[in-house]
């Protein structure tokens, strides 16, 4: 006579075979959040490398418009002593031609 199973080898292969089946979406499932913690982890640093370039960019800018600015004062103070030198001249001409004219005037 043949024996026949109770079925039970086979209830026990298919939860063996379903237990095994969910370790695995577990595992996968963890390595899947790792991975976005990851990559959020990257973007984030992606972000703030971003940001402290961009900081720079506005320092360097500032200090490039300061020494501009200081550059232009330093040439249009130049530019004002050069004008009051020549209008110096101009009245010290001015003065001795006066002068040469009275000096004229008396002797001539």
């Amino acid at each position: 006579m043949a024996r026949r199973s109770s079925g039970l080898k086979t209830a026990l292969k298919v939860v063996k075979t379903i237990d095994k089946i969910n370790k695995q979406a577990i595992r996968d499932a963890e390595k899947r959040r790792r991975s976005q913690e990851r990559e959020n982890a990257r973007v984030e640093r992606e972000h703030q490398r971003q940001k402290r370039e961009a900081e720079r960019n506005l320092q360097r800018q500032a200090r490039s418009k300061e020494a501009q600015e200081k550059k232009e004062f330093k040439e249009a103070l130049k530019n004002s002593q050069k004008e009051y030198q020549d209008r110096c001249d101009e009245r010290a001409s001015l003065r001795k031609r006066y002068i040469q004219e009275l000096i004229g005037d008396i002797n001539g």
